[in-house]
């Protein structure tokens, strides 16, 4: 079934818990997914669309923060109180995602560390390398990419 402005309401799968509802803000943006058996997806947009709230029934919810004026990701605050952050380069690097982290809160307001990864890319936009580093701040694992190793052997 559809709603009055064309846009799928419900559906029905072939199981018996099959149903799916969708609701839609005044922008027709999709805002909620419920399934019969799973509950309530939801989404909350700002004022340029971007989702900033979203919500996954019993996993919880997680703000959605973002570069401004763009719509690069810059944090996720998870329903547990851990954190990422998302960062880019710059001009020169086309904007391109550099780091990726991820924290846990430690109480008393902080954070510590679980994870970071880092990207680097070649002037086509290519990414070259992947690094992965502990918790020590050490670099724990360092990759080069399929395509790097490829353009090596060229």
């Amino acid at each position: 079934m559809t709603t009055g402005g064309g846009q799928l309401e419900t559906e029905t799968g072939p199981l018996a818990a099959g149903t799916v509802i969708y609701s839609y803000d005044s922008s027709r943006r999709r805002t909620s997914r419920s399934v019969n058996s799973a509950g309530t997806f939801g989404a909350i947009f700002d004022v340029a669309s971007r989702a900033t709230e979203l919500s996954a029934g019993v996993l919880g919810s997680t703000s959605v923060g973002y570069v401004p004026n763009t719509g690069r990701i810059s944090t996720l605050t998870h329903g547990n109180g851990e954190l990422t952050q998302l960062a880019y380069l710059g001009n020169t690097g086309d904007h391109r995602l550099s780091q990726i982290s991820h924290f846990k809160p430690t109480g008393g307001g902080g954070y510590a560390t679980l994870s970071r990864f880092e990207y680097a890319y070649d002037a086509a936009g290519q990414v070259t390398a992947w690094t992965q580093w502990a918790q020590t701040g050490r670099p724990r694992l360092r990759l080069p990419t399929r395509s790097s190793m490829m353009r090596r052997i060229d």
